[in-house]
């Protein structure tokens, strides 16, 4: 995983976000364990994220979350437009982590 190009995303997520404010420092900390657990670590499929036998992530650092969005569009889970759009009203990233 590219983690230059997560810590881009990251401030372009910031930027998008407006005065809406984004939380930069507790997601910038996170991106080399996202790269290393959606790269490396965890048993995730990118072409089927729902998939039974994945593992799954318990993430409880929720002002940490932009790390976990720019994660999911490096393994292509998630496009640069839906990341652009963090904290708009009907948004699949919004500002904490939730299931849906």
């Amino acid at each position: 995983m590219n983690t230059r190009e997560m810590r881009i995303d990251l401030l372009k997520m910031g930027l998008a976000a407006k005065s809406a404010g984004a939380h930069l420092g507790g997601s910038l900390s996170l991106v080399e364990v996202m790269a290393a657990l959606y790269g490396e670590v965890m048993r995730f499929d990118s072409a089927n994220p729902q998939a039974e036998n994945r593992d799954r992530l318990i993430f409880s650092k929720g002002h940490g979350v932009m790390a976990q969005y720019v994660a999911l569009k490096q393994v292509g889970v998630l496009t640069e437009e839906e990341l652009l759009t963090y904290k708009t009203t009907g948004s699949v990233v919004s500002a904490h982590p939730s299931i849906h």
